[in-house]
């Protein structure tokens, strides 16, 4: 087996080919899909906080937290959203970044219907 220089990620004779190591992968976790910064976030959250990651109820916590404070997250356009529709798009499009609104919509109408009796 060639020797490799890592530096270069090149092998050293042309007896073997060095396949390049594949890209970090993006972390995903919790209910949510948090990764990147506000992974992060959540990580210091639940440190911070003494709460276990796994909970559900921190993860939601920590979610609603970020809508109040962060316009970047969308926050003030889901609060003004008039409908569950438009509410549901911008949840999903935009602040959890997950495509699945048809789901949320539906149950979103399922618990009105069971709470308008």
């Amino acid at each position: 087996m060639a020797k490799v220089n890592y530096e270069r990620r090149t092998p050293v004779s042309n007896l073997t080919i060095y396949n390049k190591p594949p890209d970090a992968t993006l972390e995903v976790f919790g209910l949510y899909r948090f990764s990147g910064d506000k992974l992060t976030r959540y990580k210091n959250f639940c440190f911070k906080n003494n709460l276990e990651l796994e909970d559900q109820i921190a993860q939601t916590t920590f979610l609603l937290k970020e809508i109040r404070k962060e316009s970047k997250s969308h926050g003030d356009e889901f609060r003004k959203a008039s409908t569950i529709e438009e509410a549901a798009a911008i949840f999903h499009n935009d602040i959890i970044k997950d495509g699945n609104v048809d789901a949320t919509v539906n149950m979103a109408y399922e618990i009105l219907d069971r709470n308008s009796i």
